[in-house]
């Protein structure tokens, strides 16, 4: 096998991928719930982990996958922290980029401690004014349990942070559970 004509193509791709990453966060330094460019970037990401995991660039490939973990965290939430999110997320698409330059030179570079630990401690929650929802701040008084029926009337894509659950899911969802115990002989 020619570990030379693939660290070449890792090269050639991860260039690539780093300027569609870069272009995606800057994106999202406009609009952080841009959920295309949310997708993209985490797709650019995950792809630059797998190469550089299939061609033992460990470094690079811990860098992207806590990239990769923090975005998917981003995605389920529908938005990027702007305050500490995107910085965050450029100092990794800068980390990145050195790391590929350090393979090009014929290097094995090594992730920032510090940056991959930041990477994998939780994001932080949006704040108290993104966690309320304008039905549930008319009946902040009213007792658990009972909500606003203009709220069950919104579509999934009106609803803040509400994301529409797939027919199979919802399928699947209302089967009832498999039985852990295997059959009785008869």
């Amino acid at each position: 096998m020619d570990l030379a004509k693939y660290r070449n193509i890792f090269l050639q791709e991860s260039a690539d991928h780093l300027g569609e990453l870069s272009g995606g966060l800057m994106t999202l330094e406009k609009n952080p719930s841009d959920g295309e460019a949310l997708d993209l970037v985490f797709r650019m990401v995950h792809s630059i982990k797998g190469m550089a995991a299939s061609l033992d660039f460990a470094g690079c490939a811990e860098l992207a996958h806590r990239m990769e973990d923090r975005l998917g965290g981003y995605r389920d939430r529908g938005c990027v922290d702007d305050t500490e999110g995107l910085p965050l997320l450029f100092r990794g698409l800068s980390r990145l980029e050195t790391m590929v330059e350090e393979v090009r030179e014929g290097g094995m570079p090594s992730p920032d401690p510090e940056l991959v630990e930041a990477l994998s401690a939780p994001p932080e929650e949006p704040g108290e004014a993104e966690l309320v929802r304008p039905a549930e701040d008319a009946h902040a008084d009213a007792p658990p349990g009972v909500s606003d029926a203009s709220e069950s009337a919104q579509t999934p894509a009106a609803r803040p942070h509400a994301e529409p659950q797939p027919a199979a899911d919802a399928e699947r969802d209302a089967a009832p559970p498999v039985a852990d115990t295997p059959p009785k002989k008869a």
